[in-house]
């Protein structure tokens, strides 16, 4: 199974730096939308951000908002990936302006989306192709990733349910209690573990620390329900299981050249 053309490694690392550019500049402009409306609730959960800490004012974020727009877009042109820039713009606006965030699940199916624009734009710039090239398989696997992240994200609310509580933002804990929210995402980390697997064809050696991510990330979920194990778990554990299922394809494409090899 692929997803496009095949890079050599030295294409590959020739196409870092414009991945990083296209990457860095949505999430700068993410960021500065995201941070500059919550400077209240951020001043209970992330007290150290530069609003909050009086390091940066309001105005100036929004003025330095307003010019990364055209700078993101000429960016995107230039170096690939414009499709999901433009989608990325809007879904920024939706959950930071248009409230978006404010809906306990629309707020993580919009963070899922996001997701996936980040991961189709990164890859566009690298192979110079549209994701839904080579009969879509690409868009496929980001399609899952982004279901992944969408329906297993509420994890970032567990260490914040202090703060949105607060400012009476609706979360998934919040809405249908603690333990219901941690046990929601512990099903999901399993289904989508089984889903990536299956859509790769993996046998266990490949998907061994898929599956030890997910363990461990389950396990903490459900056994240390202190804020340090939240944040554990949205900080580290969250991240390492998704990077377990993001590396599904690179077992993968190093098994089968192995065997080609062998062969």
């Amino acid at each position: 199974m692929t997803m496009g053309p095949v890079l050599s490694f030295p294409q590959i690392l020739a196409t870092i730096p414009l991945q990083a550019l296209w990457s860095y500049s949505n999430l700068l402009l993410f960021n500065l939308h995201n941070q500059r409306r919550y400077i209240t609730e951020d001043a209970l959960n992330k007290p150290w951000r530069p609003l909050p800490s009086g390091r940066l004012t309001s105005q100036d974020t929004t003025w330095i908002m307003y010019c990364m727009y055209p700078v993101t877009i000429i960016i995107a042109l230039k170096c690939g990936g414009l499709t999901p820039c433009l989608l990325e713009m809007v879904l920024c606006l939706w959950y930071n302006e248009w409230g978006g965030s404010d809906d306990a699940v629309l707020k993580n199916l919009i963070n899922g989306s996001g997701i996936g624009c980040f991961l189709a734009g990164p890859l566009e710039v690298a192979t110079g192709r549209s994701i839904f090239s080579s009969q879509g398989k690409a868009a496929i696997w980001i399609a899952i990733m982004a279901s992944a992240a969408a329906t297993t994200g509420m994890t970032q609310d567990f260490r914040d349910i202090k703060g949105d509580k607060a400012v009476g933002r609706k979360t998934i804990p919040l809405v249908i209690g603690n333990m219901n929210a941690r046990l929601l995402v512990t099903s999901f980390v399993g289904i989508f573990t089984c889903l990536s697997c299956w859509f790769w064809e993996t046998e266990w050696r490949e998907s061994l620390f898929s599956w030890l991510t997910a363990s461990v990330l389950v396990a903490n979920l459900v056994l240390n329900r202190t804020w340090k194990g939240d944040n554990l778990s949205w900080k580290v554990l969250w991240f390492l299981w998704l990077s377990g299922l993001f590396s599904l394809p690179v077992f993968m494409f190093s098994q089968d050249s192995l065997i080609r090899r062998s062969g």
